[in-house]
């Protein structure tokens, strides 16, 4: 039996909005969606948000290479002129 997904999107910014506030806002989501585990993909330059996430319990479960690369048709420079190729992709397992 396949799990029906929800796809949810945001921008989060621990600058604007306090962690466990996040965390808390995203485990009600999960819990009122009935959602055994949550995914959430970024890019390889944008490390704040990689922290931010493993910070919040996810973890690296696929990396994709060149993927954005590809649907851009170039290499883009991102944070800290870092070079936007790949997509990292992150699951938090709820219990």
């Amino acid at each position: 039996m396949q799990e029906k997904i929800e796809k949810v999107c945001a921008t989060v910014s621990e600058r604007i909005t306090p962690k466990e506030k996040v965390r808390t806002k995203i485990d009600a989501l999960a819990k009122k969606l009935e959602k055994r585990k949550l995914l959430v993909s970024t890019s390889n330059d944008d490390l704040p948000a990689l922290a931010f996430y493993q910070s919040l319990d996810f973890q690296i479960y696929e990396v994709k290479p060149n993927v954005i690369a590809e649907k851009h048709g170039e290499v883009l420079k991102g944070i800290s002129g870092l070079p936007i190729r790949d997509e990292l992709r992150l699951q938090k397992i709820l219990r």
